[in-house]
């Protein structure tokens, strides 16, 4: 009976071993990716979120619209809202263009728009109109960051028309 020349009893855990971190990094970039992704989703859903509540309202005051951010804040669940602050900014049309009625940053300071007209311009107006802009940022933090920074910042920009027919004011 002949001996084989070679013993081959461990090429397996060899290959194991080579391709077991990179399926482990695979792994955990796809989980971060799909966090992320989610996450994005998120914070256009609470823009949306808080420009549609916004627009329900005839008189909006600071304590109503705190209440209206918890609302929005909602929508990024299951994620942290810690992160997340906007501006609510009332736009009027006029024949001589866009002007600020009011802004509001109850749900935070840090994202607070300056020149919040020209963020309306998917909007098409007619004198007399107004539209609600709500620019919204959030801070995540990324529960696993092996592949990928631990770190992101989103933002999203929502416009709502007011549906009552006429602007929303504040007090």
């Amino acid at each position: 009976m002949s001996r084989p020349l070679r013993q081959d009893g461990g090429v397996a855990l060899v290959e194991f071993a080579l391709i077991a971190p990179v399926a482990l990094m695979l792994t955990l970039g796809a989980f971060e990716a799909t966090q992320l992704i989610r996450a994005s989703w998120k914070v256009r859903l609470a823009a949306q979120t808080l420009a549609d509540l916004v627009s329900q309202q005839t008189n909006v005051s600071t304590t109503i619209m705190s209440n209206l951010c918890s609302g929005a804040q909602l929508a990024l669940s299951p994620l942290t809202s810690s992160g997340f602050k906007a501006a609510v900014t009332s736009v009027v049309y006029s024949s001589s263009g866009r002007a600020k009625d009011w802004q509001d940053t109850s749900c935070g300071s840090a994202s607070a728009t300056t020149n919040a007209p020209t963020l309306a311009t998917t909007y098409t107006p007619t004198s007399g109109d107004s539209a609600i802009v709500v620019q919204a940022t959030y801070a995540y933090a990324a529960p696993v960051s092996y592949v990928l920074p631990s770190t992101f910042s989103f933002s999203a920009i929502a416009v709502a028309k007011p549906r009552n027919g006429s602007k929303v004011t504040h007090d």
